[in-house]
C-alpha cells in the first residue's frame, strides 16, 4: 500500500492537522476494504470447507453402512458353521455325505 503525501507545504497547525486526519481516514479506508475482501475470501473457504466434510461424512457413513452390512453376513455365516460343526460333534452320524457341503 502507498501512502502519497499532499502536494504543497503545510502552512499552519491547523492545515498539519487536516493532512493528517485525511491520511488517517483514507488508511482506515483501505484497511477496511482489505478486511471485507479478506472476510469473503474466509467465508468462502469456510463454505468449500463444509461442503469437503460433508461429503467426506457422507461418504465414510456409507462405507461403514457397507461393512456392517458384510459383517452382519460373515456373522451369520460363522453362526452357521459353529451350528453345523456342533451338530457334527453332537450327531455325527445325523449327517449324510454330500449334505449341507460335507463329503
Amino acid at each position: 500500500m502507498d501512502i502519497h503525501p499532499v502536494h504543497g507545504p503545510v502552512n499552519s497547525v491547523k492545515d498539519f492537522f487536516v493532512h493528517l486526519a485525511i491520511i488517517t481516514i483514507g488508511i482506515l479506508i483501505a484497511l477496511s476494504l482489505e478486511g471485507l475482501l479478506e472476510w469473503a475470501h474466509h467465508k468462502t473457504l469456510v463454505h468449500e470447507a463444509r461442503e469437503n466434510i460433508l461429503t467426506e461424512v457422507r461418504k465414510n457413513k456409507e462405507s461403514i453402512d457397507n461393512e456392517l452390512a458384510e459383517l452382519k453376513k460373515r456373522e451369520d455365516e460363522l453362526n452357521h458353521i459353529v451350528a453345523v460343526a456342533y451338530q457334527l460333534e453332537t450327531a455325527p452320524n445325523s449327517f449324510k455325505s454330500g449334505s449341507m457341503g460335507i463329503d
